[in-house]
């Protein structure tokens, strides 16, 4: 699941008569948005820039909102038309549809948000983290920069950002969760900040025990200490 999916089955939950009881929701999500560019070539004939662009401009439009899930989920995530799954070993991730994919990872954070206030729902984003010390998981270098040797010159982020294969959001993603919950003055739980040792980590993204009550400490703290105490 991405943010895609996440904002649908949010969608789906407000919209039940009578709509359950929410306290509060917390969003983390990012990963699967660059994932998905992979595993199913998501944008890979997608320009970006200034179509991923004007679409922001809609969203919050109900008609629009419909429509977006009709066309881009016409085929299902878990058939995989390309990278890995497909046995392409030389695809790799364009930096236009990455910047498309940070587009609408801004676009649907700010449509959950703006759902969730007509909603009443007080809303906590979390940045997502992730193990950098684990090699890139695309190693070939069909182009330079080349994730390979940042990784190996120890320049984890930079090899992350770089990897063909992107497992981890990379910066760019990051940032644009941290624009959001800034700008909206959101509650917000950096994990890249909080997750900083590796054996928080089973893999790439997927925490640990260590790492689910790190986070999960955080999470309580901070509903307890912002949206639990008004």
């Amino acid at each position: 699941m991405d943010s895609f999916e996440i904002l649908d089955l949010f969608e789906d939950l407000v919209a039940l008569d009578p709509a359950p009881r929410m306290d509060a929701v917390v969003i983390t999500t990012g990963h699967n948005d660059y994932g998905n560019l992979y595993f199913t070539q998501r944008f890979a004939d997608y320009s970006g820039g200034l179509r991923a662009h004007t679409r922001a401009l809609f969203e919050h439009s109900a008609v629009y909102v419909s429509m977006r899930r009709t066309l881009l989920h016409s085929a299902p995530l878990t058939a995989p038309v390309g990278g890995m799954a497909s046995g392409d070993p030389n695809f790799a991730v364009s930096p236009a549809a990455r910047d498309t994919a940070s587009r609408y990872l801004e676009a649907n954070l700010r449509r959950l948000v703006w759902r969730a206030e007509q909603a009443n729902i007080p809303v906590v984003l979390v940045v997502p983290g992730s193990n950098d010390r684990l090699a890139p998981v695309g190693m070939a270098c069909p182009a330079l920069p080349c994730a390979r040797a940042a990784y190996e010159a120890g320049e984890f982020t930079t090899a992350r950002d770089l990897d063909p294969v992107p497992l981890r959001a990379p910066t760019q993603g990051r940032e644009r969760v941290r624009t959001v919950a800034r700008g909206l003055d959101l509650p917000m739980i950096d994990a890249e900040a909080l997750l900083t040792d590796p054996a928080q980590f089973i893999d790439h993204v997927h925490l640990s025990a260590a790492g689910h009550q790190a986070l999960g400490v955080a999470v309580a703290d901070t509903l307890r200490s912002t949206v639990l105490s008004e």
